[in-house]
């Protein structure tokens, strides 16, 4: 693997050259992106020309932490 170019909802996140410890890996952070649906891809550039780029897809829901109203007795 020559590079991998990780996209989030097709805007581009970061591109790396060498992977630590082996693995090519992201952290995302949500703070900034909306509640919902969203796309993360990596794609892959190969070292040997021959080779034909690859690319994963996942997509993972942002969604709201559920709202629960304390309960007093008395």
């Amino acid at each position: 693997v020559k590079r991998v170019t990780f996209y989030l909802d097709g805007r581009k996140l970061a591109t790396m050259t060498k992977p630590k410890r082996g693995r090519f890996s992201i952290a995302v952070g949500t703070r900034g992106i909306s509640y919902g649906s969203h796309t993360l891809r990596a794609a892959v550039t190969m070292r040997d020309a021959n080779c034909a780029p690859a690319q994963a897809v996942g997509v993972f829901a942002r969604v709201k932490a559920l709202t629960v109203r304390p309960q007093f007795a008395g």
